[in-house]
């Protein structure tokens, strides 16, 4: 396309474009390494936590007979059991916050798609705004030629040359005004193709007229189904709700399972084994669970209304 003299508006033309944004705009491949480290984050979530072991010994005293019998190698394993379906609720989070980054980045390349649409349509409105300037420059200098002329023969208004030539100062004013914009437009739009700055773009030609878009009940279901700032939200909120339901989790205990053996060094003879199951006390931060759950059902609140304010 920086090859030709001229280039117009089309699908093929902004799909092109579209492509060459993607590849090489910093924003989007900000949000594709987003979504590739959420996806790594999905298999980081364990079933099984690492089991915990434990060794100690007993100091001999006056009764060794009693550390004898009872022994003075103490070891043990305890394992956390997965109770209250935790690791299940954690990789639901993890994976709705992968489909919410991929839902970013789905809404990154539409903003970039609108940008580019908007970029290329601003730039042929200077190219056509800047074509009427330059028309009527050749106009108006044919205009005070002639008035120059009939001045010279004794015809002509020495007021009407004067406006003429002033009117021909505001359109060179104008002219350089729209050169200038045009070179802001063309760096802004580089800027979104990861070109240099100061690449040449060709003359942009503004589309086709296309017919106006009638308003209909689903065109507007449609949009709200499709908008991609809403299907952000969305998704932002199912990884608000999976949030919700493991804190719902939190106040309930964790549950352990140990067991637990002493042996003798003397003999190194095993004395005795023993089965445990320890439990942590939520309840003494009852308080702090229910503020916790409460402020995570505050968010999916939130973005509910952020979307209703939105679809207005």
């Amino acid at each position: 396309m920086e090859g030709t003299n001229t280039i117009s508006l089309s699908p093929t033309v902004l799909a092109a474009l579209f492509e060459e944004g993607r590849t090489n705009n910093s924003g989007l491949r900000v949000a594709e390494a987003r979504v590739t480290a959420s996806q790594f984050g999905t298999e980081t979530v364990r079933i099984w936590e690492d089991p915990k072991f434990s060794f100690g010994g007993v100091l001999s005293g006056p009764r060794r007979g009693r550390i004898e019998e009872d022994g003075d190698l103490i070891y043990g394993v305890e394992q956390k059991l997965p109770l209250w379906s935790r690791p299940r609720l954690s990789r639901d989070i993890l994976v709705a916050e992968t489909q919410t980054q991929a839902t970013e980045a789905a809404f990154r390349e539409s903003l970039l798609r609108r940008d580019l649409t908007k970029g290329l349509l601003r730039i042929a409105l200077v190219n056509r705004t800047t074509a009427f300037i330059a028309n009527d420059l050749a106009w108006l200098d044919t205009l005070i030629a002639l008035g120059e002329e009939r001045f010279r023969a004794g015809f002509g208004s020495h007021t009407d040359l004067l406006q003429m030539q002033n009117e021909k100062s505001k359109r060179t004013e104008a002219l350089r005004t729209e050169q200038n914009r045009l070179r802001m437009e063309e760096a802004a739009l580089n800027r979104l193709l990861g070109r240099a700055l100061q690449s040449p773009w060709p003359s942009v030609e503004l589309p086709r007229l296309t017919p106006p878009i009638v308003y209909s009940t689903a065109l507007a279901s449609y949009a709200a189904t499709n908008e991609p700032r809403l299907k952000v939200l969305r998704q932002g909120k199912f990884q608000a709700e999976a949030v919700t339901r493991l804190s719902e989790t939190m106040r309930r205990p964790d549950v352990s399972l140990g067991l637990q053996g002493r042996q003798y060094s003397g003999d190194a003879g095993f004395r005795e084994g023993t089965l445990t199951v320890s439990l942590n006390l939520p309840w003494w931060n009852a308080p702090k669970y229910r503020a916790d759950l409460r402020r995570d059902e505050a968010k999916v609140r939130t973005i509910d209304a952020e979307m209703a304010d939105y679809e207005l």
